[in-house]
Parts: C-alpha cells; structure tokens; sequence
C-alpha cells in the first residue's frame, strides 16, 4: 500500500513539480505563465511527463534504504 500510495502521488505532484522546475529555470515566470508555457510546449503531457524518472527513482532509493540503512536503523534504536 504504501508503495502505491508514493507511486500515486508522485504521479498527481508531477504537473506542479513540472512548473517549479521551469520557474526555477526562467526566473521571470509566474505560476500562471509557467503552466502556460508548459502547455503551449507539451500540452496534457505537462501533468505527467518526468513522472516515471522520480518514480524509478523514488523506488531506487527506498530500496537502497532497505538494504543498506535497514541494519543502522535497527541498531539505532537497540542502543536507545
């Protein structure tokens, strides 16, 4: 559950998480004038392109914290 729930939201983030990054880029865009932008340049794909990246990546990490930090963590709390 919880990974479909990350998977999820990650996707219903994308769009705004797409206009950050082109804020972030033009610094003269608002939030109006980047979804503009967007839009005028990739259309509906605007509210879901880049979602798959941050969900590989998003799965990467978590996976890598399971396996790696999993055993610190467990350690961690036996010295509390």
């Amino acid at each position: 559950a919880l990974v479909t729930t990350s998977i999820g939201a990650t996707f219903a983030s994308q769009g705004a998480h797409n206009c950050q990054i082109l804020m972030q880029a033009d610094h003269s865009l608002g939030y109006s004038g980047a979804m503009s932008t967007l839009w005028a340049q990739h259309g509906s794909r605007m509210f879901y392109m880049g979602g798959s990246a941050r969900v590989a990546l998003l799965l990467v990490v978590n996976g890598l914290n399971e396996v790696i930090l999993k055993k610190a963590w467990e350690a961690n709390k036996e010295q509390r």
